[in-house]
């Protein structure tokens, strides 16, 4: 079974996180990774992807185990809230279960942005190298006539390898849709108050 997604955009919808990501980030990541991997990209977003009528507890929940990576917008705003708290858990559960962030394959399929200093941020989110963004978090017509805004681009499209180089290292990796014990198994493995404990990948 093939994955649905390529990547699975995590944010708070807060203001002005969510106006940030829609009206300034979202436009830009999209094709800037596109042209990294030199084709098209599914990403799972939230308010384009669950439909009306839809459980969409389900959907969030099933599209984390079936998106090759995650890309959160990470900020304390975040982390107040229980849904991306939840995302971060599965997603981070589900790499080292794959066998990622270890001594022997160091990388993760988690490519965060960091939209604030970070010094409240669990220690496991802190271990995982992230895109600075504090200087290009801000909204507005008036941003995207600053130089601000056009630093931002060059910034985005030379992160947009290491995002397209994610996706690809994540394309080894069997689809294990049919585990969603992981789901459950997240919580009590993963915690964002405090710390993770160490888990080893399954052999």
């Amino acid at each position: 079974m093939n994955y649905t997604y390529d990547i699975f955009l995590s944010y708070t919808r807060k203001h002005p996180h969510s106006q940030w990501v829609n009206e300034v980030f979202y436009p830009l990541f999209v094709p800037y990774v596109e042209d990294a991997l030199n084709c098209k990209i599914t990403v799972f977003k939230d308010d384009r992807e669950i439909k009306s009528g839809s459980d969409w507890e389900n959907v969030i929940l099933n599209s984390l185990l079936q998106s090759r990576i995650m890309v959160p917008i990470l900020s304390p705003s975040y982390f107040m809230s229980e849904w991306c708290k939840r995302e971060f858990q599965v997603f981070h559960y589900r790499q080292i279960k794959q066998g990622f962030m270890s001594e022997q394959n160091p990388y993760g399929l988690i490519v965060p942005i960091r939209i604030n200093d970070g010094d409240f941020f669990p220690d496991c989110v802190k271990r995982i190298q992230s895109l600075d963004c504090r200087n290009h978090f801000r909204i507005g017509e008036g941003f995207k006539a600053t130089a601000r805004y056009v630093e931002l681009q060059d910034i985005l499209l030379s992160w947009a390898n290491d995002v397209a180089q994610a996706v690809l290292n994540s394309k080894g990796i069997t689809l294990q849709l049919a585990n969603l014990d992981w789901i459950n198994e997240s919580k009590e493995e993963v915690d964002l108050s405090t710390k993770i404990k160490i888990l080893k990948p399954s052999v």
